[in-house]
């Protein structure tokens, strides 16, 4: 096995998982391939097509919304924050994929404490371009995720100095002991330096597409999304829902639900302790992208038009460095959400609606993932106990 790779193993009784997600990276790649050769007049008059009709359903009616929609939306921008595939092996089911140093629950599980709101934009900026283009790969084709999670976003280091100092720290968070022990030139006074400069070498990509589903405008009921879907825009706001509980783990390193058994997942407040720094933007944004309502959900556009996105033409800035005025104005949330205040008055609950209950899909499998030695990940499907 080459050493640059790391094996998604479907063998013998997984084929139909090997074959879903063969025709899904087959989709990413001629779509990539078709804008890559935009400058043609058919494409041209293809991707126009694709602008009006995504724009009636987004409600952009001026043109220059539509602008702002062709570049985002409708360039090869974004695909680089997709996990590649680099070959197939039918006889064995066997999908090669991009190295990945980690997957980004590992990465968010030892730096939330230390991430700044311009690293969290920067990170989820990333993500936000990978899953517009799984949702726009066409006019008629979009592909829903169905599993966004940071567990299924991947870390790909290609510094090698920073590779090793990063392998490191993992292998210290493997054996339990402290993560910058004996890393050198690392101390607490300068680990924001640290991680400022390992995000700039860091590309986080969306992968593990197994759960994924393939949408089309002849594909209007689907039985894992609670309630009908209207149009094709609502399958965005169930996955950009997920996008909210990763935006969540960043601050925090933890998902705020629990799961009682397996059909039922019951959702709770997110919850916040005095310690963690917090902005107006970042908890605006946040509370209205875990809506349990769908109908006030967020989509991709929606999230990018928020105010903690709102910085002048972000797609050619340094998000790392560009700072916003909210961006250090923390808020005193004892002050502001006193009524959420839990019964120590050391946490607050986000003012978020009632989280309820809803039915998952039915599984006859669990996928587990579970980290071998060295940097592969093993996504073998196996069965519940």
């Amino acid at each position: 096995m080459e050493k640059d790779y790391f094996e998604k193993k479907i063998k013998d009784k997984n084929l139909f998982r090997y074959e879903k997600e063969k025709r899904i990276y087959e989709l990413i790649e001629q779509r990539e391939k078709f804008l890559l050769n935009e400058n043609g007049n058919e494409n041209e008059n293809n991707i126009n097509e694709e602008i009006n009709s995504k724009a009636k359903i987004l409600g952009l009616d001026d043109e220059k919304k539509k602008k702002e929609y062709r570049e985002i939306f409708c360039s090869t921008e974004g695909f680089k924050y997709i996990l590649k595939h680099k070959g197939f092996d039918p006889e064995n089911a066997i999908i090669k994929l991009e190295k990945a140093v980690c997957d980004l629950s590992e990465f968010a599980t030892i730096f939330h404490d230390y991430f700044t709101f311009p690293q969290i934009r920067y990170i989820m900026y990333q993500i936000l371009e990978g899953l517009i283009k799984l949702h726009n790969l066409s006019y008629d084709i979009n592909i829903f995720h169905n599993d966004l999670k940071t567990e299924n976003v991947f870390v790909i280091i290609n510094n090698g100095n920073m590779k090793n100092e990063f392998l490191k720290i993992l292998e210290n968070k493997k054996r339990k002991e402290k993560y910058f022990e004996g890393i050198s030139n690392i101390n607490e006074s300068n680990i924001n330096e640290f991680l400022q400069n390992l995000l700039r070498e860091c590309t986080f990509k969306i992968g593990d597409f197994d759960l994924s589903n393939i949408i089309s405008n002849e594909l209007k009921d689907i039985d894992f999304i609670p309630g009908p879907i209207e149009d094709i825009i609502d399958v965005d706001k169930e996955d950009c829902y997920e996008l909210g509980c990763i935006f969540y783990y960043l601050k925090t390193g933890n998902y705020f639900h629990k799961v009682p058994n397996s059909n039922v997942v019951i959702f709770k407040n997110p919850s916040f302790n005095s310690k963690q720094n917090l902005t107006r933007n970042y908890l605006k944004l946040l509370n209205k992208m875990l809506q349990v309502d769908r109908n006030f959900r967020l989509n991709c556009y929606d999230i990018l038009s928020e105010d903690f996105f709102k910085i002048d033409n972000i797609k050619n800035v340094d998000l790392l460095t560009t700072k916003m005025k909210d961006d250090e104005d923390f808020i005193n949330f004892k002050d502001i959400y006193d009524i959420y205040l839990d019964n120590n008055k050391e946490n607050f609950y986000l003012p978020i609606e009632d989280r309820g209950t809803f039915k998952l899909k039915n599984e006859n499998i669990k996928y587990q993932k579970n980290i071998l030695i060295g940097e592969s990940f093993d996504l073998s499907v196996k069965k519940k106990k």
